[in-house]
């Protein structure tokens, strides 16, 4: 699925703002077209990964850091909810989302779920994202979804 949009992206130059890979059943190995997806389409904004329990911390940081390694990249928005994401998350998913927070063009809206989200990591989340967006932050934690935001996206 994913090999046959990149070649739809790459031959038409096609416009892509949205695109939704949600309930794909996206395994490990495809998430690597994900990424080259990201890079090949310049116009990608927002990307829903949600309801792909194979995808999990590693995914996510590969994602994270694909988007922030391509100076040309549109991404703003990623939903990551119900993905295998489990606490403790790893240094390594917090570095590649503050890489990614400082950006040309950084995230906007992360909504991920993370299986017994622990309050280390919910206070590590809230941390980040409040040290790049300050007061414009707007972060919803529940028991296993977090939500992370900016009020005012247009400036």
């Amino acid at each position: 699925m994913l090999g046959h949009f990149r070649c739809l992206v790459t031959v038409y130059s096609c416009f892509v703002i949205y695109h939704i890979c949600a309930k794909a059943q996206i395994s490990v190995s495809l998430i690597c077209g994900c990424r080259s997806m990201i890079t090949e389409c310049k116009t990608l904004q927002h990307l829903s990964l949600s309801s792909n329990p194979k995808l999990g911390a590693n995914d996510l940081r590969r994602l994270l850091i694909s988007s922030s390694v391509d100076t040309t990249c549109q991404l703003t928005r990623i939903e990551f909810c119900g993905c295998g994401l489990v606490s403790p998350i790893t240094a390594d998913v917090f570095d590649a989302l503050v890489r990614k927070l400082d950006h040309a063009t950084p995230l906007t809206k992360l909504r991920l779920s993370c299986q017994k989200l622990s309050e280390a990591d919910a206070a590590s989340l809230r941390a980040v994202w409040t040290a790049q967006w300050q007061r414009r932050s707007s972060i919803v934690i529940g028991r296993e979804t977090v939500t992370l935001s900016v009020n005012d996206e247009n400036t």
